[in-house]
């Protein structure tokens, strides 16, 4: 019996993983309502592979490319059902993922979404991540990233952030008419979405007992082991993190994390001219400097409907940076270095957050 869910696919010149990808979907135990396909400005032949080989799959094709945020908002709305599984174009549900996914959040009736444990399609027994929680440092910290599945618990836990390759939410618990935030075009508006989800008094939860396969995400924006990491990520993650600290943390915890914020800040300026990237972050601080007006209005709209404490959300723990940028001798003694004095920081701190 299908399951009154919308299953709502978010493309962009995803040809080569849309076969696989609907198939998967169409195959998985516990099926769903209607099968939606986001398609944000394709110049490939997805739509045509989609119209030829999936008619059961009800295509939304956007004139302009706004990224995912702008994609899955538009899926949000063009839903025929409240609850909305949304997952990438190179993401392959396993079996009963959608439906272990809905009675876990029937379960819950504070929960606004869950998310599944997201796997290595490459390596099938190695999570890329159990969704995420937010670091006090204003970083997206995936839970379990690069660690066996069968060494870590199975166990359904709340998280303070969100990894968007794949998630069920159900749209009456939100209400507003977005999710994300269109600003940030790429990377974090996932992370963004689920602070200010939690910062609401929702609930966000992982259930590792829902699985899906990852595949190798978007050329040029997407890191995997082994990449390089491309100019444009890196610089949406610099700006994209200063609007979630801008938008979401309140006056006291920005006082109280002043001095390691910005020490993090020179730690970080320095890497990246190490690395050559001294552009990418001039070229995200005059992006941020633009963006005052319009961030002092969303920080007056997060703030407003806060229910919850910073306090509640932020996490320690180390620095959740990928290898790409732990390479070498020099930038490992310099992470080790400041992340021991940062989470010195942080415990000596955050009870007066």
């Amino acid at each position: 019996m299908s399951l009154p869910i919308t299953l709502c696919i978010i493309n962009h010149n995803g040809a080569g993983n849309l076969n696989g990808t609907l198939q998967a979907a169409i195959d998985s135990l516990g099926g769903v309502s209607e099968f939606l396909l986001v398609d944000n400005a394709s110049t490939d032949a997805s739509l045509e592979l989609v119209r030829n080989h999936f008619p059961q799959v009800r295509i939304l094709a956007l004139s302009d490319n706004t990224g995912p945020a702008g994609a899955r908002n538009a899926g949000y709305g063009a839903a025929r059902f409240d609850v909305i599984l949304f997952q990438d174009n190179d993401v392959r549900l396993q079996p009963e993922c959608a439906a272990t996914l809905y009675s876990r959040l029937q379960t819950k009736p504070r929960a606004l979404l869950v998310a599944p444990r997201v796997l290595y399609e490459r390596h099938p027994a190695m999570i890329q991540y159990d969704s995420a929680d937010c670091h006090f440092l204003g970083l997206m910290a995936p839970r379990n990233a690069d660690r066996l599945s069968t060494e870590i618990d199975s166990a359904c836990v709340t998280t303070t952030s969100l990894v968007t390759a794949c998630f069920l939410i159900d749209r009456r618990r939100w209400l507003d008419s977005q999710l994300f935030d269109e600003d940030f075009i790429f990377n974090l508006e996932d992370h963004d979405f689920g602070v200010r989800a939690n910062l609401r008094g929702m609930e966000t939860w992982v259930e590792p007992r829902a699985t899906v396969l990852h595949g190798d995400g978007t050329v040029e924006l997407s890191y995997r082991p082994g990449r390089t990491v491309a100019g444009r990520r890196m610089f949406y993650l610099i700006r994209n993190r200063w609007l979630i600290i801008g938008k979401s943390y309140a006056l006291r915890t920005l006082l109280v994390l002043s001095p390691v914020l910005l020490l993090y800040e020179v730690f970080q300026l320095a890497g990246l001219i190490r690395k050559g990237w001294f552009g990418v972050w001039w070229s995200a601080f005059r992006s941020i400097v633009g963006q005052l007006p319009d961030l002092r209005r969303k920080r007056a709209a997060v703030q407003a409907t806060r229910k919850k404490p910073d306090r509640a959300i932020l996490r320690g723990g180390p620095l959740p940076l990928t290898a790409a940028f732990r390479r070498g001798r020099i930038a490992q003694m310099a992470i080790n270095l400041f992340g021991g004095l940062a989470s010195g920081y942080w415990k000596l701190m955050r009870k007066c957050i």
